[in-house]
Parts: C-alpha cells; sequence; structure tokens
C-alpha cells in the first residue's frame, strides 16, 4: 500500500476512533473540509467539524489517483454516546500532500468515482483486501 494511501486511511480511522490528537497530526495547517454546507478550513473548522461527526467507516474499496485517495466505506452513524443511528455506504475522497492531508470531501453519491475524477486510478483495496 502507498503511503498516500496509509495516511488516508489513518486518518479516516483516527475520525471514527474519535482521537483528535491523531487526526490533527495527520492533517494540514490549512486542512479543507468539503461538506453538504460548503468548505471550510483550517485546524479551527476541523476541530469544529470532528465535534459533531459521530462516525464509524468501514473501508471497503480503496482507490488511488495520484495524491488523492477515493475510499468507498459502510458509514455507521453514532449518536453522543456510540449507539448507531443508522448505516449507509458512501465514499470520501481525501487529498495527502507531503504525509499530511490537505483536504476530505464526503460523497454520498452513487458511482463517486466517476464524478471525482478517478477514471485512471488503479486500485489499493478491494472488498476489503489490499491489492
Amino acid at each position: 500500500m502507498s503511503a498516500t494511501a496509509a495516511t488516508a486511511l489513518a486518518w479516516l480511522a483516527a475520525l471514527g476512533r474519535r482521537e483528535a490528537p491523531r487526526l490533527l497530526s495527520l492533517s494540514d495547517p490549512g486542512i479543507v473540509i468539503f461538506g453538504p454546507r460548503g468548505a471550510t478550513k483550517g485546524y479551527a473548522a476541523l476541530g469544529m467539524w470532528f465535534g459533531e461527526t459521530r462516525v464509524a467507516l468501514t473501508p471497503r474499496d480503496v482507490l488511488q489517483c495520484g495524491d488523492r485517495i477515493l475510499i468507498r466505506h459502510q458509514t455507521d452513524w453514532l449518536d453522543r454516546d456510540g449507539r448507531r443511528t443508522h448505516t449507509a455506504a458512501n465514499a470520501s475522497v481525501i487529498a495527502v500532500r507531503d504525509g499530511k492531508v490537505k483536504s476530505f470531501l464526503w460523497d454520498d453519491g452513487p458511482e463517486p468515482e466517476l464524478r471525482q475524477g478517478f477514471g485512471n486510478a488503479w486500485a489499493v483495496m478491494l472488498e476489503g483486501i489490499p491489492q
């Protein structure tokens, strides 16, 4: 697995385990979070988003195209006590440069690899199995 893909997966794991120090250590100070309400930037925005986001992510497929990683995952949304409220299949696109996550984008639509420009991507993991 490439260092870029490993960083992206470690970042998502830190998010899911609610490990704020680890999440920050893997993030660029100018990180951009793209969400349904627009884009926010920087550690303060990441901290606010982290405070609101409670998910458990199970990566299924990981595709890489240059410094961008598309991760299709099962997402279990959790309440404040850690109980699952609902589950969905969706994807994240993470850009990594110099060992740090530069941006994160959540994609809930079908066929995210087409919309996000991963037509020439290579598989890092398929159905949870490293390639």
